[in-house]
This record gives structure tokens, sequence and C-alpha cells, in this order.
């Protein structure tokens, strides 16, 4: 007579084996989870944000004026050089969330920063970063300074945050 095993023995035992896998894959996710619960949308004012376009070879530098594209879409027009013959326009979509925490990290910053090229009428450009920033310590943010390719890598739209900006103090438009 063959010996035949018992299939609670074998899922025991396979369990045994898949136990450490598990645990590993529900303590990394619940590390994303510990972010996402506590993170926050900041009050962000356009008057905190301010956007430079800059060549890549550097040959030349845009100043650029932005304008709230409306309440809580987080999405800005951005007008670079206007009335220049180099004039530019973007719609940038901006999301800063604020993560903090009992234990380290203990503040992080995420970053969203989509950009879409107007200058291409029949096939928009789309680009887009996502980036993390973490602090062992609770400390104030001076600054956040990040690009974002355009023109197929020709040039960046230059992203500045300051977080301890007074709002109101600068000339960021609503609407337009």
């Amino acid at each position: 007579m063959r010996f035949m095993r018992d299939p609670c023995v074998l899922e025991r035992n396979s369990m045994k084996r898949f136990l450490p896998i598990i645990v590993s894959v529900i303590l990394s996710t619940l590390s994303g989870v510990t972010w996402a619960a506590g993170g926050r949308l900041p009050e962000v004012g356009a008057d905190q944000l301010s956007f430079r376009y800059r060549s890549a070879d550097g040959e030349f530098e845009l100043d650029c004026k932005h304008y709230d594209q409306g309440e809580g879409r987080q999405d800005y027009r951005v007008l670079c050089g206007p009335g220049t013959p180099n004039e530019r326009t973007y719609i940038a979509h901006v999301v800063i969330r604020e993560y903090r925490r009992q234990i380290q990290p203990r503040l992080a910053y995420e970053i969203l920063y989509f950009v879409t090229d107007r200058q291409m009428p029949l096939s928009r450009a789309f680009t887009s970063n996502t980036q993390w920033l973490e602090f062992s310590d609770d400390s104030a943010l001076h600054r956040i300074l990040m690009g974002q390719s355009v023109e197929n890598d020709y040039a960046f739209l230059q992203l500045e945050y300051r977080p301890g900006q007074n709002r109101g103090a600068t000339g960021a438009t609503q609407g337009r």
C-alpha cells in the first residue's frame, strides 16, 4: 500500500516555507499605508509657486507667470516669455502632500508635477514626475526646486515651491 500524505500536513508545511515571504509583503504594504494614512494636502497658494523656462543648452531663459485654473484643482496655466517671439504656454498640475509620523522618517513630502505642452495642438505632449522627500526629523522645509522636461528634452520648466512664502504677497493671478 502506498503511503498517502495528509493534505492538511502539506498545507501547514507550505505555510511554514512561505510565511517569511507573506510577512515581508504585509510589512512593506503597511509601511506605504502608514504614509498614505497620514498624508494631507497643505494649502498651497499660487503665490508659493513660481515657474521659469530654461533651454537645455543654457542659451536662454524666460520669466513665467502662472494663473490658477480653479479652486482645488491644483492646475495652473503657465505663460513664459509673454509678448516675446519665444512665448510658451503650459498647463502645470502640481500636487504637494505632506506626511508626518511618530517614527523615522518623521516627515515626508510627495510632489506630483505634471506638464502639458500647449505648443503642440495636434498631439499634446505630456511629461510627469513624482518625487518623495523624506526627513529624519520634523524640520521646516525652506524650498523645493525641480524641473520637468518639455519640448522633447530641449528645455525644462522649473518649479519652485516655498511653503513659508507669505500668501498673497506676489503676483499669481486667479482664473484667466
